[in-house]
């Protein structure tokens, strides 16, 4: 009937089809059980479900919403499974609820199955997924309550962790709760090594790698940063870097080894950070981190990641030593490393201050003032990097290519809006990562 248009008025146009529309139903009589078995399939989207979305113009909604729409009906009906679930083990009644899919599905069985039709059942759905959802919140909110109560009353293996100021023996190195704790480490490790060979290979910003190459050989050389050329961070990562380069050579290779080396700083401190709320998050923290870690900036050895990293294990240093309330040998070598750390990310990025200033405030208040006085120690003797510069370079020049030029006298070119746009792209990294955009489509 291909081809074939109604006339008339609007009767006579509905009995044409209708009249077309038995004769089809006649014809195909034995299909309807597949016919109805795919109409309530599509009406729980069990059946052809991203075509139901590409569908959703039709009645006029829009298609992002449909697909959003549509894994958010799948988190429902996971949640609305075990409530069910939940139900039926208290013995309670489901028909109430029950009523309204079988109502549903009814429809979709003579009509069609479609979004709309699912409306008078999605109430029901919401109900039985809260069901379902809250015992999972519960536990959630008991096992990562974050109240000074909550850490006295955990299990001791997860109380004694590193950061808590457990003891570090070699003889525990194999017992289990370290053997878990080393195998956390080794499946983000294996991730890691997975995407080695590629992170080794990949182009990366040209100006950036092409800085952390050049510097460090001019350093070599026996120029000086911010007197013989543009530098606009802290000495440390220059001085550690050209000392590095010094051993394994002027090269990509070595350059990203060290770029790898401090992401992992990042990357381990925030696993050691989240350790005290059990294994199974630690290793989740570690996973995700990588996305974030390793997708904007690769392997390339920024000054920005070598003092965030050292800057985390400041932090976990510090935590160890408020954790620690005698005044020992032990102790007071935490609270030295955690000064040490501190001025070390200071001499890759000075900006770091305010945080670690903030660190240290929470550590003060925490701990009687005699205990800092180690870190500040520490403090001193890790900006021997900034003090070796000063004596290079001078504080007159310091200041200008440390704090004015990157601060004050910023190019136009280099200027951010206040507050930043949430519809184009402004900071540096970000334009850097789109342009080398991931597989999966979101913003790097």
């Amino acid at each position: 009937r291909s081809g074939i248009d109604a006339t008339g008025d609007e009767a006579e146009k509905s009995l044409f089809w209708r009249e077309i529309g038995f004769d089809y139903a006649k014809e195909h009589i034995s299909e309807l059980p597949k016919v109805v078995a795919a109409r309530v399939g599509r009406q729980w989207e069990l059946y052809r479900p991203f075509q139901n979305a590409e569908f959703a113009y039709i009645e006029g909604r829009n298609g992002d919403a449909a697909y959003a729409g549509l894994f958010m009906y799948y988190g429902l009906a996971a949640a609305a499974l075990y409530g069910a679930f939940l139900i039926r083990k208290r013995k309670a009644g489901l028909l109430p609820l029950a009523a309204l899919f079988i109502s549903v599905t009814l429809t979709a069985m003579y009509a069609y199955g479609t979004t709309r039709f699912r409306v008078p059942a999605e109430p029901a759905l919401c109900v039985l997924a809260a069901v379902g959802i809250f015992p999972l919140l519960s536990r959630i909110r008991t096992k990562f309550a974050m109240s000074d109560s909550h850490a006295e009353s955990s299990p001791p293996t997860e109380t004694n962790t590193f950061v808590h100021g457990g003891d570090v023996h070699i003889t525990n190195i194999f017992r289990r709760t370290s053997c878990r704790t080393w195998a956390s480490f080794a499946v983000v490790g294996s991730a890691i090594a997975v995407a080695l060979p590629a992170l080794f290979r990949a182009v990366g910003s040209s100006m950036e790698e092409g800085f952390m190459l050049v510097f460090p050989e001019r350093v070599i050389k026996g120029d000086i940063a911010n007197v013989d050329f543009l530098h606009l961070y802290g000495p440390g990562s220059l001085h550690l870097l050209s000392s590095w380069m010094q051993v394994f050579g002027i090269n990509l290779t070595a350059e990203r080894s060290f770029g790898l080396l401090q992401n992992l700083l990042i990357v381990s401190g925030l696993m050691v950070l989240t350790r005290p709320w059990g294994k199974k998050l630690s290793t989740l923290v570690g996973l995700f981190s990588l996305i974030f870690v390793f997708t904007p900036v690769g392997l390339q050895a920024l000054a920005w990641n070598g003092g965030v990293g050292i800057a985390l294990w400041s932090v976990i240093f510090t935590i160890r030593a408020v954790h620690r309330t005698e005044l020992q040998l032990a102790s007071r070598a935490t609270w030295v490393l955690a000064g040490l750390f501190a001025g070390l990310a200071l001499t890759f990025r000075p900006d770091l201050g305010l945080a670690l200033l903030l660190v240290f405030a929470w550590a003060l208040w925490k701990r009687p003032q005699r205990t800092l006085l180690y870190s500040a120690g520490g403090v001193i003797v890790g900006l021997t990097s900034l003090w070796i510069h000063v004596v290079q370079a001078g504080p007159s020049a310091i200041v200008r290519g440390i704090i004015l030029d990157p601060v004050i006298h910023l190019r136009p070119g280099r200027e951010l809006p206040s507050p930043p746009s949430w519809y184009y792209l402004q900071g540096a990294l970000q334009v850097i990562s789109e342009k080398f955009a991931p597989w999966w489509g979101l913003p790097s």
